[in-house]
């Protein structure tokens, strides 16, 4: 796949990304190099996001973080897109 992640980023006065669990899965779905496991992951990585979203958007939340799961969710779509079309060339 050799996707890197889509750039996330925190100041120093918000809690790190690397303890959150969205961030885990978004990790390991962009990090996963075996294609029959990687739309498991991704789906598993955007419902992660999706539920801290709903989380964030009552609290409040980090601008940063929330900043951070728009810039995941992107670069989960597009990850997705090429797991689509490489298994359609398989067909």
């Amino acid at each position: 796949m050799g996707r890197r992640p889509a750039r996330l980023s925190l100041t120093s006065t918000e809690p790190p990304l690397i303890e959150s669990v969205w961030f885990e899965r978004y990790v390991a779905a962009v990090n996963e190099t075996d294609r029959a496991k990687v739309a498991r992951l991704i789906a598993a990585a955007e419902t992660a996001i999706l539920e801290r979203l709903r989380v964030v958007t009552v609290d409040g939340g980090w601008f940063a973080e929330r900043d951070a799961m728009a810039n995941a969710l992107r670069g989960l779509r597009a990850l997705r897109e090429d797991v689509w079309h490489w298994k359609s060339q398989q067909n």
